[in-house]
């Protein structure tokens, strides 16, 4: 079977693979990244200084830690005093100002400079599930105003001044015209898009008194997960009701017709919809595309989904719990005419085969419940098993695939076959060689 021949497939089972210049591939596997923590991680933030600084920071559950880049550990820069939450209070964090602000909808608005926590001035009696900069305004949605819920409601700040919220230029708008409430948000060009649990609005800056107006772009499709939308080359990616969907500012397309029998199937789904709000998802620059952590019945985030925007087929990945995604940058490597040592124990840290990096490339971190952070560095080997679903059990095609070529190096692996779509598998083959390129032949009685 050519490789040309799979890059058209579409199918949910295929699991830890990858298409790289139109030849299926084993994925990479992870590498850990940074020192384990006590709790569960609920946000990963690259927080950004005006003067260039960048600081990594971890959210758990009740406290806040910043990266140290010397020792690669997790100093803590917050305890349980500033955040009262649990695991199912989801955290949102944006930077104004140089401030790095973070709101979980249950606690007080808190702002840090990179010394000291406080809350964001102006808001001792308003809260907020989400918080977002627009133009040269803090605006808060979906808010909790001295006890009272607000869902509908978008609140911005005085011009330029992300702690003022009374007078001046600051103000407010109830999205009521339709009686879902405000889930997330996402930002195309120069318009905010806010997702309802079954519409889409946008809200554009006008200036003079009205500040922002907003009209309704999309009815009957929105989002039940925050967590699920992500911003990809001027399109938003978001998990509907009944499907994955990209959005372009003025239409909604379906992209996960061959998912759907996982997430949005009636009967015998495997995600669990009552707790979308775990939910995390990211975008990778380096393999172009979007992961998702779903939550399974076991109430925790441990399907991962993963669509490639080049191909357009959704694969899965086996890494449990991941609770929360964030991003890495490639530093520089020591170039080979620089290297010292042995082979073996040289000063450079990847072997021949390694795949090149630009510096300051972002690469994906993940954030697992256990409180271990991996990072896909696309060089650490995968020891986790590659599955691919031929075209003749995903279809119901006529024609049968008899043969099919696999080339790999490096250590032993195991080659298995199945005729039952799963159920049963055959050891087919032990290979145990450096380079090897092996053909098997199967017979479908």
């Amino acid at each position: 079977m050519q490789p040309s021949l799979l890059t058209d497939l579409k199918s949910p089972s295929l699991k830890e693979v990858y298409f790289h210049k139109g030849i299926l591939k084993k994925d990479f596997g992870f590498s850990v990244f940074a020192s384990t923590l006590a709790e569960r991680p609920m946000l990963l933030y690259t927080y950004i200084q005006s003067t260039g600084t960048r600081i990594l920071i971890a959210v758990t559950v009740d406290k806040a830690y910043q990266y140290n880049t010397t020792t690669e550990v997790w100093d803590l820069i917050a305890d349980s005093t500033v955040f009262t939450g649990d695991e199912d209070d989801r955290f949102n964090a944006c930077t104004m100002n140089d401030l790095f602000i973070v709101t979980n909808g249950k606690d007080a608005i808190q702002k840090w400079t990179g010394a000291a926590w406080a809350v964001l001035g102006g808001l001792t009696l308003i809260k907020a599930d989400l918080a977002v900069p627009f133009y040269t305004y803090l605006l808060l949605l979906n808010t909790l105003e001295d006890g009272t819920r607000c869902p509908f409601r978008v609140r911005w700040s005085d011009t330029a001044d992300p702690e003022t919220w009374s007078g001046g230029n600051s103000g407010f708008f109830d999205m009521s015209d339709t009686q879902d409430v405000i889930i997330g948000w996402g930002m195309i060009h120069d318009r905010l898009y806010i997702f309802k649990d079954s519409s889409i609005w946008e809200v554009y800056y006008v200036g003079g008194s009205d500040i922002f107006k907003y009209r309704n772009v999309i009815k009957g499709t929105g989002t039940r997960s925050a967590g699920s939308i992500v911003n990809i080359e001027e399109i938003l990616i978001f998990l509907g009701d009944d499907n994955f969907y990209k959005f372009d500012g003025a239409h909604t397309t379906p992209i996960g017709n061959e998912v759907v029998p996982i997430v949005c199937q009636a009967e015998g789904k495997e995600v669990n919809s009552k707790m979308l709000h775990r939910v995390s998802s990211t975008y990778s620059v380096i393999t172009r595309d979007y992961k998702i952590a779903l939550p399974t019945i076991s109430n925790e985030p441990e399907l991962i989904l993963k669509y490639d925007l080049k191909t357009g087929v959704w694969t899965r990945r086996n890494k449990q719990y991941t609770t929360c995604f964030g991003l890495d940058y490639a530093s520089d490597r020591t170039a080979w005419g620089a290297a010292t040592g042995t082979w073996g124990g040289g000063d450079w840290d990847k072997a021949w085969d390694f795949q090149s990096i630009p510096h300051e490339t972002p690469l994906v971190l993940y954030g697992l419940s256990t409180g271990v952070f991996h990072k896909d560095d696309r060089v650490t080997k995968s020891t986790e098993t590659l599955v691919w679903e031929s075209k003749d059990f995903v279809f119901g095609q006529a024609s049968r695939i008899t043969g099919f070529h696999i080339s790999a190096k490096g250590d032993d692996f195991e080659m298995s076959h199945s005729f039952d779509g799963g159920l049963t598998w055959s050891i087919n083959v032990v290979l145990s060689r450096l380079l090897g390129v092996y053909r098997s032949l199967l017979s479908y009685e």
